[in-house]
C-alpha cells in the first residue's frame, strides 16, 4: 500500500538545507542517511543498466560501490542509538537486511 512506498530523490546535487546542522541532527545518523541515499541511487543506476539504458560495465561498477556502501552502513548502524536504528528501519525496511 501507500505506507510501503519509498520516496526518493536524486542525490546528484545537495538538497538545500535551511534547517538544523549536521551536528545538531547527529553526525553518525546523518552519515547513515547519506549512505542510504547513495545505495538507493546506485540501485536506480543498476535498474537502468538492466533496462539497457546504461552500459553493462557500469552495472558491475555500481554493484561494487553498493557493496562498499552497505559494508560502511553496517558499521555505522552499530554506532547508532536503538531509537535511531528503529526509525531508519521503519523508513527504509531494506536496511534491516543489511
Amino acid at each position: 500500500g501507500a505506507a510501503n512506498k519509498v520516496i526518493w530523490r536524486s542525490t546528484e546535487s545537495p538538497k538545500p538545507t535551511d534547517g538544523i546542522t549536521r551536528e545538531q541532527f547527529g553526525v553518525t545518523l546523518y552519515h547513515a542517511i547519506e549512505l542510504i541515499g547513495g545505495i538507493m541511487q546506485l540501485r536506480v543506476f543498476r535498474g537502468r543498466v538492466a533496462m539497457d539504458e546504461l552500459p553493462k560495465s557500469y552495472g558491475l561498477e555500481c554493484k561494487a560501490k553498493e557493496h562498499k556502501l552497505i559494508e560502511e552502513l553496517r558499521s555505522i548502524v552499530m554506532q547508532l542509538k536503538a531509537d535511531d536504528v528503529t526509525e531508519l528501519v521503519n523508513r527504509y525496511p531494506w536496511v534491516a537486511a543489511c
